[in-house]
């Protein structure tokens, strides 16, 4: 959520409680906790106006990802590092594998992925394959045999190199 938007929560939730200035009674925690359950329950129906919807979206990646052949001849694509690369880089606090909603699909028959995001994450993603495409096409231009492949999480190691 943006911090506008909570901020908002917060002005509403302050403008709305009551103050108390003795210690409650019982009867008074009972009824406070009543307040505070009702005042969460409105606050949740307002964080849903706020927040855009999330919304599903294939993303074909046949042009960027290369299909080889099993012995059986079956085709084998290998999408895990390109969830993985876009979960990790592009807004990685909203998605599921870190506690935020969005979610990636492999869709292996499609040579691609199905994303539940939000729309402005799907901007970000559909930005950054373009761009990836257009990499690819430049290098590819000047004569470069190109296979765009994305970099294991502990490639620095694999090499001996050390992260600065």
């Amino acid at each position: 959520m943006k911090r506008w938007s909570w901020l908002l929560a917060i002005a509403w939730v302050l403008a709305t409680v009551p103050v108390v200035a003795a210690e409650p009674q019982q009867g008074e925690v009972a009824e406070l906790k009543a307040q505070v359950q009702q005042l969460s329950a409105e606050l949740d129906v307002l964080r849903r106006k706020v927040e855009p919807p999330l919304k599903l979206v294939v993303y074909n990646l046949h042009d960027l990802v290369p299909v080889t052949l099993t012995k059986e001849g079956q085709a084998n694509v290998e999408l895990k590092p390109w969830v993985t690369l876009i979960e990790q880089t592009i807004a990685p606090a909203s998605w599921q594998t870190y506690g935020g909603e969005g979610k990636i699909t492999e869709f292996k028959s499609n040579i691609g992925i199905i994303v539940t995001q939000t729309p402005e994450v799907h901007e970000q993603i559909a930005a950054f394959l373009a761009e990836t495409r257009e990499l690819k096409k430049r290098l590819e231009k000047s004569g470069l045999c190109v296979q765009v492949t994305p970099a294991p999480q502990d490639l620095f190691e694999q090499l001996g190199a050390t992260k600065r």
